[in-house]
Formats: structure tokens, sequence, C-alpha cells
């Protein structure tokens, strides 16, 4: 058959997911622009996941039956039976296998979803659950190899009852257990130093004896001569052994949890065809077949041996004669032959998966005192390494030769396993992600978490002090990865888990948008930080809002690009801008997002981030902007970027966002550690509140959430507002429940003296505020909610209205600021790799100290005071260490002297129509100097940028109400709806 030419690429062989490549395939996009390159896009056919041997389903179920038919079936099982009854005895064996067969389930599904490396049960929870859970690796490894000192105990014990003592005397003591077990324990390491390949044709052998012997046993059930309570298996026997009374003051206790103790390590043993998960051909098809049929034989040859030996024996002797299996057995030897085996091939397995364990968490690298354990012989694989330190342990184990210490430990940290598999499968159920797709379909998600429920119930049923003792272990290291690993991407299941509840969380978040009842209200924040190296303190504050108010926060930033570049250069652009952001957010440890707009202008890109970013109804709803130092400047550009800058915040009162307008911020926060925190403010610290609006409460809000953060948990608020009847204003707070004091203001402090009102005609402030839903809640009559704001530009600080409210002749629209080639140009590279494009960004942060703005003041501020003329007027405007008396005598001047005086001191022209309210700013800002000097932090209410107010006059008052000295002001502005309630 010919081929068909391709010139597109398209036909190629089969893709590199299909032939386990490790090279990454290309994506779309590196094809698209690259349509010369015909070559396979998915990479080479090296592979990634070549097994080190070619083991497979006799491995498993041989290990698995080797370790379960162990020292309890020979030495443990009759004196179960003994003391429960034949009834009770199965339910104890059906209650623990129920738990090691819905682990085994568990098991099976893990295995079988994707390639398995080694690692076995280690790989299938951290994959699953995520790297917290990688120390369950240390102590799984850890149980594994005190296994190995119980195995071996049990084989010197049945040992020493066939020779005697070996060390002289009439008993068996400790010191002689000890001598056989270390003996035997260094026998054990050259076995498993010589290779896997080599104890799997062993495992053979060593099942045959097994099996041999429980042939042995059972043809003697029905052969042996009755002697001594021993008899051919008759039913009159065994209706005796049916039910026993339990007697725990007897020489031999027993009770149910005493039997469940001594049965269930007895199982423990399933996983140990997993454990050699990385000596596999294909551990998808030979752990669950292996198994799930180890465990059904296994089971089937306990439950068999009980009734045999309830129909065969009398309980007395089942509870006292621990080898009763022996006088039974059709040919004796064959049961301590047995014995023998079986220790043996348990404490084999146990050898051979501690170190695998060991070594698949040294390859992840979560704890750097195990690197070491990663390294493996190049022959075969075996770990050389771990295989020395389990020996090791297992020794330790035996110089302490006290199996009643060791035996809990093994049987809690083995159930812990067992329930986070059964909880890996759970979790991944629940997560419904696409990539949980097992080959295995014979579980439930619903039996997995009944399964890790049971063994949390068994830890602490067997043993509360040991349970509390492993789960406090595994605690403590939960924590250590938790707080020392970072940037792991395992893809667990556990943020996939994540990803689905907070997709369902904002589905439901889209049926409610109409839902906006005033205690729900959260300050979702945009900081527009530009390159937030620059501008950490931004990102800092952000950080601490959302954190204090469980909200979002996101960092954005904008890329200019004015020259004619292509679409292909802005992706690459924003590519890089988002990659570097998003490090600087994780390095820091913020609780933010980042989002990066790309435009012609840095309006245009503002404008982006304003009405996209974010999702339903975790969009943005206050956005933080640095102050703009340079606007005084004269030049084109500056005055260009000046109103650019307005315009930007017009935006925002136009897309109805709340605003802050932050000045010296820089001055709170230090970036010197990692992450970045405030400078904690010492105690009696203050954080003054000029709340002069209803703006919703926004102005109160803010600095509350604030002070719940640790650098500010000992500040002070302050309130800061005229003076009120019978304390309103101490009264609300209360209501608002805001523990803050009130620093009352006279209106004539505000006002102009030939004004000459008496205090008794002076409206008093009424915010509009009721009690009921919606508060802070606007008067139900539009004209009575104006003649509000109207009445605070007569005496208060002119701020003007509500954004809802535009003045007589404003445009709906705000214009776009006039295209000039030489604005906010930026100059890109032609080769974009590798490069630093950052923003330069003209609203720049104040960086420096407020003596800076007296550059442009042209007035000496080194004179001495005194003086009325304009010129020494606006010189003690512009020096921010008047003293008081001198600010008193500056508020008593009249409306046109201080306006002539701020003109001077900013150099802007001020409208007629506005002279009465700049007036009122400079008062302000002398009020502010004389109360707010040693303030920590300066909230103040803001006028909005309307469209008739010239924009250099309007930065000129966001420079005098911010114009106190050296203290970090944050210029505050609420869209109008109530942000706070005194509702329940």
């Amino acid at each position: 058959m010919n081929e068909i030419p391709d010139s597109s690429g398209y036909f190629q062989n089969p893709p590199s997911i299909l032939k386990n490549t490790t090279s990454k395939p290309k994506n779309i996009r590196q094809a698209y622009l690259n349509p010369n390159d015909m070559t396979d896009e998915n990479g080479s056919s090296e592979s990634s996941t070549a097994q080190t041997g070619k083991l497979g389903f006799g491995l498993v179920f041989n290990s698995v039956c080797l370790n379960v038919l162990g020292f309890v079936m020979f030495l443990r099982l009759s004196w179960i039976t003994g003391a429960s009854g034949a009834w009770v005895a199965t339910a104890i064996f059906g209650l623990s296998v129920l738990v090691t067969t819905t682990s085994a389930l568990s098991v099976s599904a893990l295995s079988t979803n994707g390639a398995l490396s080694a690692g076995g049960p280690y790989i299938m929870i951290t994959r699953s659950l995520g790297p917290g859970y990688a120390s369950l690796g240390a102590l799984l490894s850890f149980s594994n190899a005190l296994s190995v000192t119980m195995y071996i105990i049990g084989f010197a014990e049945a040992l020493l009852d066939i020779t005697g003592p070996i060390l002289g005397g009439s008993e068996i003591t400790t010191n002689d257990v000890r001598l056989v077990s270390a003996v035997t324990c260094v026998f054990l390491l050259t076995m498993v130093l010589i290779g896997v390949g080599w104890i799997a044709k062993l495992q053979i052998a060593l099942m045959v004896v097994i099996f041999a012997s429980l042939a042995s046993f059972i043809t003697g059930c029905f052969t042996t001569t009755t002697s001594d309570g021993i008899a051919p298996f008759a039913f009159d026997t065994l209706s005796s052994n049916l039910w026993q009374k339990w007697d725990e003051n007897a020489t031999f206790p027993s009770s149910f949890v005493i039997c469940l103790g001594i049965a269930f390590p007895a199982v423990t043993g399933i996983l140990a065809g997993a454990n050699l998960s990385g000596d596999l051909e294909k551990p998808s098809k030979s752990i669950p077949s292996g198994t799930l049929w180890g465990i059904f034989i296994t089971t089937i040859i306990y439950i068999g041996l009980i009734w045999l030996f309830a129909g065969t024996t009398a309980s007395n002797l089942l509870i006292e004669e621990r080898t009763v299996m022996a006088r039974i057995s059709a040919w004796p030897w064959l049961y301590y032959t047995g014995v023998i085996v079986a220790t043996l091939s348990s404490a084999i397995a146990a050898f051979l998966g501690a170190p695998r364990l060991l070594q698949s968490l040294a390859k992840d690298k979560i704890f750097p005192a195990l690197n070491r354990f990663s390294k493996v012989r190049e022959r075969d694989g075996n770990p050389m390494a771990g295989t020395v330190l389990t020996f090791v342990i297992a020794m330790a184990g035996i110089a302490l030769g006290n199996l009643d210490l060791i035996a809990p430990i093994i049987a809690n940290f083995f159930l812990l396993t067992y329930g986070l598999i059964n909880w890996s499968v759970f979790v991944a159920c629940q997560s419904n992600s696409p990539s949980f797709r097992p080959g295995f379909k014979y579980f439930n998600k619903w039996i997995s978490l009944f399964g890790a429920l049971m063994c949390l119930s068994i830890m602490f049923v067997l043993d509360l002090l040991y349970a509390f003792i492993s789960v406090a272990i595994m605690a403590i290291l939960y924590i250590y990865v938790i707080m020392t690993v970072d940037n792991i991407d395992w893809g667990d299941m556990t943020r996939a888990k994540t990803q689905k509840d907070a997709v369902s969380a904002i589905q439901d978040l889209s049926r409610l948008r109409n839902y906006k009842h005033v205690k729900l209200y959260r300050p979702h924040m945009l900081a527009l930080v530009g390159t937030p190296q620059d501008r950490v303190h931004l990102a800092n504050f952000a950080s601490d809002v959302s954190k204090a108010a469980s909200s979002i926060s996101i960092l954005g930033d904008v890329c200019i690009m004015r020259k004619k570049k292509g679409f292909r250069d802005m992706v690459q652009v924003r590519e890089n801008r988002l990659e570097s952001m998003a490090d600087f957010v994780a390095d820091r440890n913020f609780k933010s997002c980042v989002d990066v707009a790309v435009a012609s202008s840095l309006r245009k890109g503002v404008r982006q981030l304003l009405t996209v970013s974010g999702l339903s109804l975790l969009r943005p709803n206050v956005a933080l902007i640095g102050f703009h130092e340079k606007w005084y400047r004269d030049s084109k550009k500056e005055s260009a970027n000046t109103k650019e800058y307005v315009n930007i915040i017009r935006d925002m009162c136009l897309l109805n966002k709340s605003f802050i307008v932050a000045r010296r911020l820089d001055k709170l926060y230090t970036h010197v550690y990692r992450p970045c925190k405030a400078t904690p403010l010492p105690q009696g610290s203050k954080i003054d509140i000029y709340w002069m609006v209803d703006d919703g409460g926004l102005a109160l809000l803010m600095p509350y959430l604030l002070s719940m953060r640790s650098g500010f948990a000992q500040a002070e608020l302050r309130v800061v507002c005229l003076d009120e009847e019978d304390g309103m204003i101490k009264q609300l707070l209360d209501k608002f429940r805001i523990p803050a004091v009130v620093e009352e203001i006279m209106p004539s402090e505000l006002s102009p003296p030939e004004m000459a009102i008496d205090e008794k005609d002076i409206p008093r402030v009424k915010f509009g505020f009721t009690i009921g839903p919606g508060t802070l809640a606007k008067q139900e009559n539009d004209e009575e909610r104006t003649n509000v704001f109207d009445m605070f530009n007569r005496s208060s600080v002119g701020l003007s209205p509500s954004p809802a409210i535009p003045e007589e002749g404003e445009p709906d629209i705000l214009p776009e600021t006039e295209d000039d080639p030489n604005d906010f140009e930026i100059d890109l590279p032609t080769e974009l790799d590798g490069v630093n494009l950052e923003l330069k960004n003209p609203v720049e942060d104040d960086d420096t100290d407020y003596t800076d703005t007296e550059g442009y003041l042209g007035v000496d501020t080194e004179t001495d005071e005194g003086g009325d003329s304009t010129h020494a007027i606006a010189r003690d405007l512009a020096n921010v260490n008047l003293s008081i008396s001198r600010l008193k005598e500056l508020k008593e001047l009249g409306d046109e002297i201080l306006v002539n005086a701020f003109k001077e001191w900013m150099r802007v022209e001020v409208p007629d129509k506005f002279a009465a309210t700049t007036a009122r700013f400079v008062r302000m800002c002398l009020v502010m100097r004389q109360k707010s000097s040693n303030s920590s932090l300066v909230f103040i209410s803001t006028p909005i940028p309307h469209a008739n107010i010239p924009e250099k006059l309007y930065m000129a008052w966001l420079t005098v109400l911010s114009s106190v000295a050296r203290v970090p002001v944050l210029l505050i502005r609420g869209n109008g709806e109530p942000v706070i309630t005194m509702d329940a």
C-alpha cells in the first residue's frame, strides 16, 4: 500500500504518550511558530518507565501468601480459637480480612491508574494525596524494618523450642533469642544483597514447604489418635468450642480487643507484593491479581484452620499449649519446618520492602537527610544503602527484645497506611478528575471510605496510646513537609479535589449574582503593582487585606506596546511577565493571583484589568493604585501622564469600583525578610481614619481588616470626624462593632472666619444610616441624600457627591487620552527570549520623603515662621514641621488668602468654582498635620475626579490631603454601596 504524502506533519507515528517517552511534546504554539519543523512532535522513543526486572504475578502472590501465612498462623491461631471460640475467631479474622480486602481493592484501583514506579504504596498515596503525605513513606519503611525484627524473633522462638537453650541453663532466656535472631538477621542481609531474582525463585520452594506443613496438619486432624484433649475431628468437640467466655483475669487473659490485636498483624502483609512494584514487569496487572488472589487463598486457609482446631482439640489445650499444631500434625517435623520457613519468608519480604520504600522517598528529595538512600546498585537496581539501614533498625529491635513494644507500632503504622490508601481512592473519586481512569473497575468510593474509617477505628480500639502517638508523628511530619517543601507538582487528587470544589463554588456564586446583601461583602482587590518587585508594599497591603477578609487579591500589570508589534510578540511578552509575577508571589508566600494586560496605553491596559479580571462574584470591587508623584512637571509628556493617571481613576468610578490611592505606603512595609511582612507597629500606635463621606463604610472597614493582621494588632483605630451631638458617631461605631475611639473636629476649623455662622445654626452631618438590612443604607429620597452631601460640602471638606450622581454637564463616557506616539512608549527588543521586559510605568510610587515635593514649590521652607504674604503662607503650607500655633493661625485665614497660597505652593490654576473647595482641603490638610503627624497610618475619604475638574488641580488636592509629614496615607473612596451593617 502506497504511503500518503504528507507535507503538514499531520500523519505521523503514534504519539509519545503511547511510547512512554521522556521528552515533552511540543505545545501547539511551538508547532505553529515552527511550521518547517516536520520532525516527530512528540519526542523521542526513549523509555522512561523501563522496569529493572521481568517478574510478575508469581512474585506478588507468593510475597502476599508468605507474609500472611506467618508465625501467627503457626503459633497464635490455636490460642485465638480456644480463647474466643470458633464463631468469634472467624468474626475476628473476617473483620481483619474486610479491612485488608477494601484496602486491596483501593490498591488495585491506584496501581492500574497509570504506570507505577518503585515504591508501591508510598507512590500510590503521595501521588494521590500530595507531598504532605510523604511522611508516610518514612513511617512505612520504618514499620517494615521493625517487621523484620518481629518475624526474626518469631523464628528464633520456634527454633529454640526445637533445640532448647543454646547458652546453657534449663530454660530459654532472652539472650538466647537475641543471639539466634542476630545470626539470622545477618544471614537474611546476605540473601537480600544477592538480589531479588534469586529470592523470587526461593519463594517457590518456601511456598511448597508451607503448604506441605498445612497438608500434614489437615491430615492429622482426621487421623490423629485420641490423647490429652486431642482427637480426630468430631462435631461434638466442635460444638463445645463454638463459643467461649472471655476471661481477662486468667493466666492468659482474653478479650475481643486482645484477640483482634493478635490476629490483625497476621493480615498486614498484603502490601508485600506492592512494595516490589519497581521489580515487576507490569505492576498494573500483577499487583491487583496477585494481591487479591493471595488474600482469597490465605483467608480460606485461616478460617479452615480455625474450624479444624475447634473440631479436634479441647479449648483449655488450645489456650495453654502454643505448639499444639505440632501434636495434631501427621508429621510434626513438617510443622516445625513450616514455622521456620514462614517466619523467614515474612522477614525476607519485609527486608525487601523497607529499603525500596526508603529509596522512593529519597528520590523525591523531600527529606534532605535521606537523599543518600536514593542510590541503587547498577547491576540489578538493589538499594544498598537502604538495605543496610533496614539491617541496623532490625538489629536495634532485636537488641530491645520486646515484641510487646514493637507489635503495636507495626500494627498502627500499617493501619495508617491502609487507611490512607482507601482515603486516596475516595478523594480521587470525589475530585471527578479526568486523569483518574483506573483499569481495575471493581471498587467503589463509599467502600473505600468505609475501609478508611474502619482502619482508623481499629487503630484506636487496639491501643489508644499507640494510636495517638502514630497519628501525632504523622501530623508532625506532615506539617514539616508542608512548611518546608515548595513547588512539587505531582498532579495529586487533593489538588484536583480543590479545583472541583472551586469550580462548584464559582458556579454557586454565579447563581447568587443577584444576592448582594451587605453581610456577604468582601473586598476583592485589584492592586496595580506594575513590576511587583518595585511596588512590594502595594502587593503586601493587598495580601494583608485579602488574608484578613478571606477575599481575592489580584496583582495587575500592564505591558505597554505602542509600536506596531504583532500578536505573537504580545503573547510572548505577557507570558514572560505572568511567569515573573507568579514566581514573585510564590517566593513571598502572597495569597494573591496575577494578571497581565497588553495594551497600547496604560489606561487601556488598566481598563482591561478592571473589566475582565476575576470570575463571577469574585471580580475585583476595589482598585489599589500608587500615587503619581511627578504630576507637577510641566513637560508635555508628564502632563499627558498626569491626565492619563486621573482618567484611570475616573474609569474606576465609571465601572463602579471603589478605589484606594496609596502614598508613602512603602514606609509601612519591609521586604528584607521572606515572606514580606508589615513592620509590626508598636503598642500605642495610631491608625487615623478621616471619615468624611458616606461612601458605604469602606473607609471604616478597610482599617478594621488591616488591624486584624498581626503587624497592626497593637495599633489603635481613631476615627476623626466633625463634632457631633450626643456621641452619634461613637454610638454608630459601637453598633458596627468597630473598636475605635473618636477624635472630634470643630466645624469652625474647616470654615472661613468670614462666614460667622452660629454653632447652633450649623447643620449636623446625617449620614443617612438606618437600622436594618443594608446599613449603611441610602436614603429613600434621593433629594434628601443629595442635600446630605451638599451639607458635607459646606461643613466638611467639600468632598464630591456619590459617583452615581454626575455633575451637570459631565459626559457619561469619559474621553480617551489622545494618542501620542511619544507617550508611554516602550521600545521592545527584537529578541524576546531571556530578556526581562519591564514595564516603565509612569505611575510611580513615593519612594522618597515628602520633602521631595518641596522641590517644585518655589518657596524657601527653611525661612523662619511669620509673615502673612502669599509667598510666606505658601512657604508655611509646604513646611510639614510647623508648630501647632502656626497651624492654628493658618486655619483662621480667609479662603482667598489660602487659595492664593495654594496656587503658589502647587503651581496650579484654581478656577473660581473650585476655590471654596480648595480652601477647605487646605484647612483639612492643616487639621491632619495637627492631629496625625505622629500616627502610623492615615486613611482619608477622597474626592471623585469629575470630568470638569482639571487633572492637575485634582492631583494637587490629593497631594494636599496626603501631605502629613512622612506618614503613610491611603486616600480611599467606596463606591457608595454599603459594606458594613448593624445587623446580626
